[in-house]
């Protein structure tokens, strides 16, 4: 030792460590040799045991410090074991059977009057669904109890939507469907006596302007059926007809002309099967709405199939009135039939 550093002896090393590391006791019968190896020999075996330390920390991987070491039964301080986390895990990853608890009182509302946290009605809406399912699969006083309260809650809600609804409508006419469709019985009966007027007004004035034409179908039995309500309907408001036969025969009734088909079944139908029923104006008519909707020599198809007398009716209006503006009943179809008939060519 010089100078408080320890010096070295290289025909010392040589003969500690002749072609490298030797078992220990191959060590220790150099012990006995010399003072001076007595005094070298502790710091080399502490060097030696560091280098060894040096190459385990180098080997292990990066994940090895930074580990949380209480997750890792591995580890070999931790007494716990592979068991007691295998235990631990089973328990935290049991779930609670559903059919078991019913009564759960964490899905249940801590009071079931309260339902000042609903803000929307999708929310009332799946709640009522939830206790409905509740009370249906588990009837106890509490469940049926829990449904209608909310029962009586939607009750509520929606007597004031009927409230306020209806105090719109009586402030706001131009929102009130009733302002111009009167559901009072008398009104009903009255305006549908004048309605009958007027109807039969019009079409008694579209009978002078114009004659009907049935075309017949495949089949004998529904051609006798269809021209029943057509030869009313011209009765009544005094319409000419012609009947035109394609296959199946058509029965003479009512002084109706029956003729073979000379090819305007397909005008009118389109080669579709009959029966249908088409339109035609007269050709003096000056009826402004006859050539507006049914240009000269053309006839208008508006009925196929089997009608009654009022739905023949029904189908003439929709197919003379101008298109539609948000209403189809029977009046307006009228009112706008005429208009159009007013209307200059």
């Amino acid at each position: 030792m010089e100078n408080g550093r320890a010096s070295t002896d290289a025909p010392l090393a040589s003969s500690l460590f002749p072609g490298g590391f030797h078992p220990m006791n191959g060590i220790l019968k150099f012990v006995s040799a010399s003072p001076r190896t007595k005094a070298v020999l502790p710091g080399l075996l502490l060097l030696s045991v560091l280098a060894l330390s040096t190459e385990s920390v180098a080997a292990r991987p990066d994940w090895w410090w930074t580990e949380d070491v209480w997750t890792a039964p591995d580890r070999p301080f931790l007494y716990y074991g592979r068991e007691s986390k295998n235990r631990a895990d089973a328990e935290s990853k049991k779930e609670i059977d559903p059919k078991a608890s019913p009564e759960d009182p964490e899905r249940l509302p801590k009071d079931p009057d309260d339902f000042s946290r609903f803000s929307t009605m999708e929310e009332v809406r799946k709640e009522y669904s939830l206790r409905l399912d509740r009370a249906v699969m588990t009837p106890t006083p509490e469940n049926v109890a829990a449904l209608q309260a909310i029962s009586v809650y939607i009750f509520g809600k929606s007597q004031t939507f009927a409230e306020a609804f209806e105090r719109s409508r009586l402030a706001n006419p131009r929102y009130d469907w009733t302002a111009s469709h009167p559901s009072a019985n008398f009104a009903v009966v009255e305006l549908a006596a004048s309605e009958d007027r007027r109807m039969e007004a019009f079409m008694n004035e579209l009978a002078r302007e114009s004659g009907l034409i049935f075309v017949g179908g495949p089949s004998a039995e529904t051609n006798a059926l269809a021209l029943g309500p057509v030869a009313a309907f011209a009765r009544a408001h005094g319409f000419e007809v012609l009947a035109v036969s394609t296959s199946a025969p058509i029965p003479e009734r009512d002084g109706i002309v029956v003729r073979p088909d000379n090819g305007i079944a397909r005008q009118i139908g389109d080669a579709s099967p009959g029966p249908f029923l088409a339109l035609l104006p007269k050709p003096e008519s000056r009826s402004p709405l006859m050539k507006t909707l049914a240009p000269r020599g053309k006839p208008l198809l508006f009925s196929s199939g089997i009608a009654s007398v009022t739905e023949l009716r029904r189908r003439l209006l929709i197919m003379l009135a101008p298109p539609p503006l948000g209403e189809a009943d029977a009046r307006s179809l009228l009112r706008r039939a005429q208009g159009a008939g007013a209307q200059k060519p």
